[in-house]
């Protein structure tokens, strides 16, 4: 693992600010589901002229072509219905999740909801939205569990992953400060703020002291865009300037600063530096 950044100077790669953008786009290039917009699938029918098409046994043929592996490439609404009709078992639910999806515009946003929210869909009751959310509870769990086991942080795409999994799920914007010695073994992961970085940046000293009590020989950052992309704003870079150089003096290492967002993770060493550590 390679923390040695004395021939490069975040400071100075980011003083070229009219040439940024030829660097920085490709990582930039938004991954979210375009081909999903807001549908009226209310006016999708599920009337048919062929007499041996019936909704009898509807439910059942779902779920065999589930345990069957043949919905892989399923619509996310007919895998909603099908969520549906295991914790609503006693009404169709083929239409409402099509209002689901049409009222929260895609899976991940019915997914992303709150109870409260859930609930203003006519047909969702407490038990069902509570139901919903336990989804994402659970899967946000298996990302964190992911972490526990993780003791070294060696390059960048572990890193990467390491910091994905710290965010899944995270509806509020959040700064961490991850320290680490040496030979890359994680000493200890502090939550230095909530909200964008110039609030993190009054944070300056907080920061130091916990690097220098934790006897870091180096710091990675990360936060996260819960509602849109990766891309870092001049805040993100001027924080990065800053603590940088405040670093510097205390000779611990800024090892990368990485956002992740709802399109491909943004790494600040791997944009500027064009290398992994």
């Amino acid at each position: 693992m390679k923390f040695d950044m004395s021939k490069f100077d975040f400071g100075s790669a980011l003083c070229d600010y009219n040439d940024k953008d030829k660097f920085t786009n490709k990582y930039y290039q938004n991954s979210l589901d375009k081909n999903f917009p807001a549908k009226d699938f209310n006016n999708v029918s599920v009337e048919s002229n062929n007499p041996k098409l019936s909704r009898n046994g509807h439910r059942q043929r779902m779920r065999e072509v589930y345990l069957a592996g043949g919905m892989q490439n399923a619509p996310d609404h007919n895998l909603l219905e099908l969520f549906l009709s295991i914790i609503i078992p006693q009404k169709d639910v083929k239409e409402l999740a099509y209002a689901l999806i049409n009222r929260f515009g895609s899976l991940e946003g019915v997914l992303n909801a709150d109870a409260n929210q859930l609930m203003t869909v006519n047909g969702i009751g407490q038990s069902a939205a509570v139901g919903i959310k336990m989804v994402v509870e659970l899967n946000k769990r298996v990302a964190n569990n992911r972490n526990k086991n993780v003791d070294n942080l060696n390059c960048s795409s572990e890193a990467i992953a390491y910091c994905s999994n710290l965010f899944k799920y995270e509806k509020v914007e959040k700064l961490y400060m991850i320290t680490l010695n040496n030979d890359g073994s994680i000493i200890n992961i502090h939550l230095i703020g909530e909200g964008n970085a110039n609030t993190a940046l009054s944070n300056t000293r907080e920061i130091l002291e916990a690097a220098i009590i934790d006897k870091a020989s180096g710091v990675l950052f990360t936060h996260n865009h819960p509602n849109g992309s990766s891309k870092a704003s001049d805040a993100d870079l001027n924080f990065s300037v800053s603590i940088d150089k405040v670093l510097k003096n205390v000779d611990i290492n800024f090892i990368d600063h990485i956002i992740i967002g709802n399109d491909e993770p943004f790494s600040l060493r791997m944009c500027f530096m064009q290398d992994e550590w």
